[in-house]
């Protein structure tokens, strides 16, 4: 008896999971027949605790084969079951709000407590615009002032914050905050972005950008 080949084993090594499965399983409850995703992180270590896409499938079905029946009707599904959302990227809306507002204020373009005499539900910066207006759902009596804005989700507040912010710190301070660029994380995520083409073309995609409009992008994950 002769060895022909030899090679030494190498043991596995353990994996260590941050998923909270209890979070997991009631935050993907919590959908029901709704469509979205979920991320929560442990805010002092970024440890990831749950990542929801809802709605999902069994990956179970997966392993012995699955009949043609039931991939059609998984590709058919107009909830799109397949798609992983949390690795995606959507329009951020009213959550990139506070992004604006950080970098209004680290760039000095932004008073707190500055009152921008916001009326009536919709407002453009001048005729240029045209037929375009940046609206908002709801006027208030109260200033508009930062904390206002935020409780009532201004979005003309955000829009003017972004217009006096300017196109190239708003673009510059996003990549400072990792938006652009790959995030360094072990499954793979779609890279967030400001614009389609690295430009901001004109006041108007900045003025919606304030707000998380415009051509914006945002991963759940880096959102989070």
């Amino acid at each position: 008896i002769k060895t022909i080949g030899k090679k030494a084993p190498k043991n596995g090594k353990d994996v260590t999971l941050t998923i909270d499965t209890n979070l997991q399983s009631t935050i993907y409850d919590q959908y029901k027949s709704d469509s979205g995703a979920s991320v929560a992180m442990q805010p002092k270590t970024g440890a990831v605790l749950a990542l929801v896409s809802a709605p999902s499938y069994d990956p179970n079905d997966f392993i012995l084969g699955m009949s043609s029946d039931k991939w059609n009707s998984l590709q058919n599904d107009a909830n799109k079951p397949l798609l992983n959302r949390f690795k995606t990227t959507f329009a951020p809306g009213s959550t990139f709000k506070p992004i604006t507002a950080s970098i209004g204020l680290d760039t000095n373009k932004l008073n707190v407590d500055e009152d921008k005499k916001i009326s009536g539900l919709k407002w453009q910066e001048d005729s240029s615009w045209g037929n375009y207006y940046v609206t908002r759902d709801e006027s208030y009596s109260e200033p508009a002032n930062l904390l206002n804005a935020l409780v009532h989700s201004d979005n003309i507040y955000f829009a003017k914050t972004a217009l006096a912010i300017g196109k190239d710190n708003f673009l510059s301070e996003t990549k400072k905050l990792g938006i652009g660029s790959a995030m360094p994380f072990e499954y793979g995520l779609q890279t967030s972005q400001i614009t389609s083409n690295g430009k901001i073309k004109d006041d108007i995609q900045l003025a919606d950008s304030g707000y998380g409009q415009g051509e914006v992008l945002i991963n759940p994950v880096q959102l989070t």
